[in-house]
């Protein structure tokens, strides 16, 4: 069997991930701008990872922080096509925990099953909560709305004991860190224990 690594992206792989694969993974109105990424980047308030098999990239993940925050935020998560359901989604999960081991956990933003417009989004919606939970991915009672659309707030704990209070304040502070400028007040509408 091949080994399977995570490693920090350098700005010239996240530049080619960005055109070759990027735009095409996430819908135009969720992609931030290339300029933006690099920029978070190099402001230390992005972590870029991509996931390897045989130095070959298989995926990458974009992950938020915020200065005295003990939580990343996972902005993006994708496994490029031709690897998707090959099991490189559960094994960044088991990766990344080793990779920001000073962090307590990882807060994930999945589209609101209850918001799904038809029969067929709400099964792509249900299928992703199955992935995660699968994982260990927990349930939280949190809810954010981004853009008008509802998202369920899940987390991926590295520590035994955490609160979904803390949860909220780590997503308030990152937010603004990791949507620039305008595009922050544009953007975001609310995050809350429901």
């Amino acid at each position: 069997m091949n080994l399977v690594e995570l490693r920090e992206l350098t700005d010239r792989e996240v530049e080619n991930i960005y055109r070759d694969f990027f735009i095409n993974d996430f819908p135009p109105d969720e992609q931030k701008p290339l300029e933006m990424i690099l920029q978070l980047k190099q402001e230390g308030k992005y972590l870029c990872f991509g996931i390897f098999e045989s130095n070959i990239l298989r995926g990458y993940a974009l992950l938020g922080k915020a200065p005295g925050r003990k939580n990343l935020l996972l902005d993006y998560l994708a496994i490029l096509k031709p690897y998707r359901g090959g099991g490189y989604g559960a094994k960044f999960l088991k990766l990344i925990a080793g990779a920001v081991g000073d962090y307590d956990g990882l807060i994930l933003e999945v589209e609101s099953v209850a918001h799904a417009a038809n029969e067929a989004e709400r099964a792509q919606r249900t299928r992703r909560l199955s992935f995660y939970y699968a994982n260990g991915v927990k349930h939280t009672n949190i809810e954010a709305s981004m853009k008008k659309v509802v998202y369920t707030v899940l987390y991926f704990p590295f520590v035994k004991q955490w609160q979904e209070e803390k949860l909220v304040d780590d997503i308030n502070a990152i937010y603004p860190e990791i949507y620039c400028g305008n595009y922050y007040d544009e953007c975001f509408d609310y995050v809350k224990i429901i």
